[in-house]
């Protein structure tokens, strides 16, 4: 059975309100990391309403997982944007990784969640 992650799993519904706040919260997120508009909208802008949620949901959940992994702004706001030799980056940067299509976005996720699981919350 495959394991599934936190932003994996089935999101409830949430009203556009809702989705309106997340949204803010996002962008306010992505500007901390330093993103250019093109980056910005590969994420969040061109995809269909959704799919909206889900990609929200996954931002914020590798948000929060640069959070239990690092304790420094430098590595939580900046990890996206630097070279990463691991799977399944292999040279790039995950910001890279995410911006290509939704199964980029989800594999960046659990990159980041095995690490934030495996090495981080055993110490």
């Amino acid at each position: 059975m495959k394991k599934t992650t936190p932003a994996e799993s089935n999101y409830i519904k949430i009203t556009n309100d809702e989705l309106d706040k997340l949204n803010a919260i996002v962008i306010g997120l992505l500007k901390k990391w330093e993103l250019n508009e093109k980056q910005k909208s590969a994420l969040i802008s061109e995809h269909p309403s959704s799919e909206t949620h889900l990609r929200l949901s996954i931002l914020l959940n590798i948000h929060e997982e640069l959070r239990l992994m690092f304790n420094n702004p430098i590595n939580i706001y900046g990890y996206m944007k630097m070279i990463n030799h691991n799977a399944p980056f292999y040279g790039s940067r995950p910001i890279d990784l995410a911006c290509k299509d939704i199964e980029g976005l989800k594999l960046t996720y659990r990159a980041i969640y095995d690490v934030s699981t495996t090495v981080f919350r055993t110490r």
